[in-house]
């Protein structure tokens, strides 16, 4: 079709019947959408603003492919200011737009729904519009149906035909929405056969585009179109939960303890919350209350239940972890082996007797026998390059989850490392602006899973952060300071926290209320919440519940190379990782000068000096007083004097 020919069929059509079909459209679809949007759990000003975006996103989507379509359409968008316009790419853009609005603003309501009927009758009706306006013509034809256009050609009514299609979709979506079928789905299965329906209907229109391999343009959009709207009815697909989880919370001594700056029990309820309530589930997993886990270790826990296909009626569990991992993570528990790590997990059968499930829960506590159902735990390596005169350069293991036994304080430390990795990389892979900002920046990193690790950044809107601290794959409380100079990656920071100007935090946790002083760092350590810390650097470590370090050397590295010699309650064991610091109990002291070996458990309310010797007390005005006094004896002298 040449552009005469093209605009002596548009000056044959009614602009003004176009243009009513339009506005019709445009009024009974917007008023669907904006009767369905009032289910949305969003305020007004948030279910306006989602409106909005999606509009201004189709106008522009709509606009944008003819000026890279080629041939006729995009000479025409090149000539005239009101070009011609797609609906494929406002359905592509409007769905993205939205989309983004909602991952950077962290809104979660389901709000898909709300435009599928809407969207499909706009489009119907605006079709009916095409057919007047004599525009998206359809090929030449000597059918008895086809209709002379103005130019002497009988042509498909193409546009008629799609009006069709598109009617009968909004009585298919119609259907759906009154009997509440496939919630957060209809818009995505309107995605899918729109798109797959245009595909073939652009066949039977005339050519106006360019064909890159064979295929017009608008048909390559047509593709994307349904592939994303299979790939979202899929994605939001859920697969009906086979597992129901039993856990009757934490050990006493794990009960005070806290994993992300909070505490275990909560933490695991977090954990469990995430996992989808089954209907009739096939299994009941036993979570033993010396467990340590996450949602991505409970998400490994079904899929392993999912794969088995054994006639076993209960099955107990067993880790199996990458060489490095199990040594730097596993090392301390006494049932960790190379062939596998016992788990405190049992799954009964829903069709097993009650006995069956007694012998079940007996199993894990040594009584009976039962089929072990093995667990790969997903991990990585990362080199790490040392100085000479550290030590020589070493690999570390990153586990993608969290199951592990409590077989000792330092259990808690690991299991803050595991999780912080596994939060980390669940919040950056839902973060489009995390993506966006690591594509346009570098961030001094080479790496592309740590550029994109660094670009992600959450801070509460009650928190103040110093404009000269640098926050890169943190989370940042409420009500937290961070100040001047400050360095926070791949942390985080709970609520009410403090860092003094020039604290470094990587890889740690620093719990509710805990304060860094200046210049600290910490490293790859857990500082729970109400703790002091003053000078370091600590590393390796975990600082319970308010105890408290001033200016101690805590060593984390034997350079004779022997294992760490580690008390457990099983007894000494040795830990053959390249690093580890120690436990200071909770509200336990180390005091100015205290040098402690690697692999030390401080006890609970214990104060730690150098020396007592030579703690300079008030009781007379020489100095020093060469006398023993234990840190509670000068605490209320000096108090006293």
């Amino acid at each position: 079709m040449t552009e005469g020919q093209l605009l002596t069929l548009l000056h044959a059509g009614d602009p003004l019947a176009y243009t009513e079909c339009v506005a019709m459209g445009a009024l009974l679809g917007g008023a669907l959408i904006r009767h369905d949007a009032r289910g949305w759990a969003l305020s007004a000003r948030q279910r306006i603003a989602v409106i909005a975006i999606v509009f201004v996103g189709g106008l522009v989507g709509a606009a944008l492919p003819a000026f890279i379509s080629g041939g006729l359409m995009q000479h025409h968008a090149e000539r005239y200011l009101i070009g011609p316009k797609t609906i494929l790419g406002g359905l592509l853009f409007g769905f993205l737009a939205v989309a983004l609005y909602k991952k950077m603003l962290g809104l979660t309501a389901e709000t898909s729904d709300a435009f599928a009927r809407g969207t499909c009758l706009m489009m119907a009706i605006g079709r009916v519009g095409c057919h007047f306006a004599h525009c998206c013509l359809g090929v030449a034809s000597d059918a008895r149906w086809a209709h002379d256009f103005g130019d002497g050609v009988p042509r498909v009514p193409i546009q008629l035909i799609e009006a069709v299609v598109l009617f009968i979709l909004l009585g298919v979506l119609q259907w759906l929405h009154v009997r509440r079928h496939l919630h957060d789905r209809r818009l995505f299965v309107f995605f899918a056969v729109y798109g797959a329906a245009r595909f073939v209907l652009e066949f039977w229109r005339e050519p106006v585009a360019d064909s890159p391999a064979g295929i017009g343009f608008y048909q390559w959009i047509a593709l994307l179109v349904a592939a994303i709207g299979v790939w979202q009815v899929l994605k939001r697909t859920r697969v009906p939960a086979v597992v129901r989880f039993e856990y009757g919370g934490p050990t006493d001594e794990a009960a005070s303890r806290e994993i992300l700056g909070e505490s275990v029990a909560r933490h695991h309820q977090r954990a469990l919350a995430s996992v989808p309530p089954p209907t009739a589930p096939r299994w009941i997993v036993q979570l033993g209350p010396d467990l340590l886990f996450d949602a991505a270790g409970l998400a490994l826990v079904e899929a392993a239940l999912r794969a088995y296909g054994g006639p076993a009626a209960r099955l107990g569990f067993q880790l199996v972890a990458d060489d490095v991992v199990l040594r730097d993570y596993y090392g301390l528990d006494p049932s960790a082996r190379s062939d596998g790590i016992a788990l405190p997990i049992t799954a009964v059968r829903t069709d097993a007797t009650a006995s069956e499930a007694t012998d079940a829960h007996n199993t894990v506590h040594g009584a009976g026998e039962t089929e072990t159902l093995t667990i790969a735990l997903p991990s990585a390596r990362e080199a790490v390059p040392l100085p000479p005169g550290l030590a020589p350069a070493t690999e570390v293991g990153i586990p993608q989850a969290l199951l592990m036994r409590d077989h000792g304080p330092f259990a808690f430390l690991f299991a803050n490392q595991i999780a912080l990795g596994s939060d980390l990389r669940r919040r950056v892979s839902r973060s489009p602006r995390a993506w966006l900002r690591a594509m346009v920046r570098r961030l001094g990193v080479r790496d592309r899973h740590q550029r994109f690790a660094r670009a992600y950044r959450s801070i509460h809107p009650t928190a103040e952060v110093h404009p000269t601290a640098v926050v890169e794959g943190a989370v940042i409380g409420a009500r937290a300071r961070i100040g001047a100079f400050c360095v926070v990656r791949y942390s985080i920071v709970a609520e009410d926290a403090r860092l003094h100007d020039g604290a470094k935090v990587e890889l740690s946790v620093v719990g509710a209320g805990t304060w860094l002083m200046h210049d600290l760092v910490l490293y790859r350590s857990v500082a729970e919440r109400g703790v002091f810390l003053i000078h370091g650097p600590y590393q390796f470590s975990h600082f319970q519940r308010d105890s408290g370090g001033f200016a101690t050397i805590l060593m984390d590295y034997r350079p004779d190379g022997k294992p760490i010699q580690v008390r457990t309650p099983s007894g000494l064991r040795p830990y053959r990782g390249p690093f580890l610091g120690s436990v200071i109990g909770e509200g336990a002291k180390t005091l100015g000068g205290t040098l402690l070996a690697p692999g030390r458990i401080v006890p609970p309310d214990t104060w730690l000096a150098p020396d007592p010797d030579s703690i300079h007390c008030l009781e007379t005005d020489d100095l020093p007083v060469r006398r023993s006094s234990p840190p509670g004896g000068w605490r209320r002298k000096a108090g006293s004097g």
